[in-house]
């Protein structure tokens, strides 16, 4: 076993590939998404109605018909309105799930806005792609921040009781 191995996996082989393993999964378990909450799939479930809106306009667009989606043109006006509503359920998830639920959420909106982004060619897929990434930053952004506004609020409770543990003791 060379010198990168052995730190890599923590020597010893197979024991070390365990550990790394279980501190893998140990460390992936925290991002794993509250998928027994209904909220979660209630937040899903909107993406997928904001997705197929999306999908429509898109389409309407490339069609050129009606007035407000832009005959014959490559932008319209409500081309960017169904992406934008992605930041409702987005930062709803961050706010009530925390880093992993936005995380998720984010996901599943780059996953539902793949057939929009292939709907355009060349140059005009340029946008689309801009606009989800945007969503998966906001994601990651809000959703840390999420975590570490609760981290700060049980560090203070638990400082709070630890507080009046003290008093009641002297």
């Amino acid at each position: 076993m060379d010198a990168v191995e052995s730190s890599v996996t923590g020597g010893g082989g197979a024991a070390g590939d365990r550990g790394l393993s279980r501190a893998f999964w140990r460390w992936a378990r925290q991002y794993r998404p509250p998928l027994r909450d209904r909220r979660f799939w209630s937040v899903q479930a909107l993406v997928v109605l904001i997705a197929g809106l999306h999908l429509t306009f898109e389409v309407f667009t490339v069609l050129g018909e009606g007035p407000l989606f832009g005959r014959h043109s490559e932008f319209s006006l409500l081309s960017i309105v169904p992406v934008s509503l992605f930041f409702i359920p987005l930062i709803f998830a961050a706010l009530n799930f925390g880093f992993s639920g936005s995380i998720a959420t984010a996901a599943w909106c780059t996953v539902l806005t793949v057939p929009n982004i292939l709907l355009h060619e060349g140059v005009g897929r340029v946008p689309e792609v801009l606009q989800i990434t945007l969503v998966d930053v906001v994601a990651v952004f809000v959703g840390q921040r999420v975590d570490h506004e609760q981290a700060a609020r049980h560090k203070a409770e638990a400082v709070g009781a630890a507080l009046t543990s003290s008093e009641t003791k002297y």
